[in-house]
């Protein structure tokens, strides 16, 4: 149900496109201004994406003043391509994806987070395999360059190891399901849904609970149709966070439509918010903070993502921490924090 995984194509994407910084300018018609067009944003399958057109529907963001449009991609790789090239304004994606338009001279913000996976993804292996050292000379399956290649490289650590220890291959998620089914693989770090499939072969063995803070979703925004734009922004966050507010307190008044827009049950959405964690406005002020060594903090995880894509050679530049702290501005998230 989440096709926003694969940070190789994405990559090779924003390499593609590259050229084109600063290049949000196309947004701006003949004789018409930025603010008259509104915020367009680029969505695509993702349970906290069902989430936010529902509220569009219901006319949350009309009552709140934002003029915001929902593009949606049934291709994730159209919609990150749409953004790169400034035919949408604003994309909700993994923080991680937002590494290479910055360093190839693509020039947007990160302002806001609206999820972190928790659960959602993980590792899951065959029966008989019960830790993450067991997996010593064992097949694991990952997409190479993906978020959840990245899990798999934190639970390595953390338990002592590299991917030196593993025999690591590059599989879909559906294809390495296949093969724990079949017999040939013993592991596959991936995400829900097909996490739960490959665990019926055995169980899971790591997942975002341990490392509820490497995985965290963002809204990034062009930087000149956030200068132009910005109280209509600012609409777009309090809307949302105020949603979420409004979700938590009674999420059966939106799950329904929600869904119908996956093409799920209420069940199966509700089983995907489960290992979601819904970031509140307040939560947003530690993403925020300047850190030095946890992952709370946005520009530490930005140097972590940074460092695995250029190490893994995902990346031809590295994420400097000048280039961080110009990726992210948290003026929109401070101010309604204060009003």
């Amino acid at each position: 149900m989440r096709k926003k995984r694969l940070l190789s194509a994405f990559l090779t994407l924003a390499v593609a496109v590259g050229a084109v910084a600063g290049c949000s300018s196309s947004q701006t018609g003949s004789g018409d201004s930025t603010e008259d067009k509104g915020i367009t944003v680029g969505v695509f399958d993702m349970g906290t994406l069902y989430l936010m057109q529902t509220f569009d529907e219901m006319g949350y963001y009309k009552d709140n003043g934002a003029n915001v449009k929902f593009e949606y991609f049934p291709v994730y790789s159209d919609a990150m391509t749409a953004f790169n090239t400034s035919n949408v304004d604003m994309i909700c994606y993994a923080c991680a994806e937002a590494v290479s338009p910055a360093v190839n001279g693509i020039d947007c913000k990160i302002i806001g987070v609206f999820d972190t996976s928790y659960g959602l993804d993980g590792i899951a292996a065959v029966d008989g395999i019960n830790s993450i050292k067991d997996l010593k000379g064992k097949n694991v399956a990952t997409e190479i360059g993906s978020v959840d290649h990245l899990l798999l490289q934190q639970a390595l650590v953390a338990n002592g190891m590299t991917e030196d220890d593993i025999n690591l291959l590059n599989m879909s998620a559906g294809d390495a399901v296949a093969a724990m089914t079949g017999g040939s693989l013993d592991a596959v770090s991936t995400w829900e849904p097909q996490l739960s499939s490959a665990a019926k072969t055995g169980s899971v063995l790591y997942s975002t609970k341990e490392a509820p803070d490497l995985i965290a979703d963002v809204f990034v925004v062009h930087s000149e149709v956030l200068d132009e734009q910005y109280d209509n922004a600012k609409a777009i966050l309090k809307t949302w966070y105020s949603c979420i507010d409004e979700y938590k307190a009674d999420p059966s008044k939106f799950a329904e439509s929600a869904a119908k827009k996956g093409n799920l049950t209420v069940d199966e959405f509700y089983s995907i918010m489960d290992v979601t964690n819904l970031l509140s406005l307040s939560d947003n002020k530690v993403k925020f903070e300047k850190g030095t060594d946890d992952m709370k903090n946005l520009n530490v995880l930005l140097r972590t993502v940074g460092d695995f894509l250029y190490d893994g050679k995902l990346i031809e530049k590295q994420l400097t921490d000048e280039k961080i702290d110009e990726l992210i501005d948290g003026r929109i998230i401070n101010e309604l924090m204060a009003s």
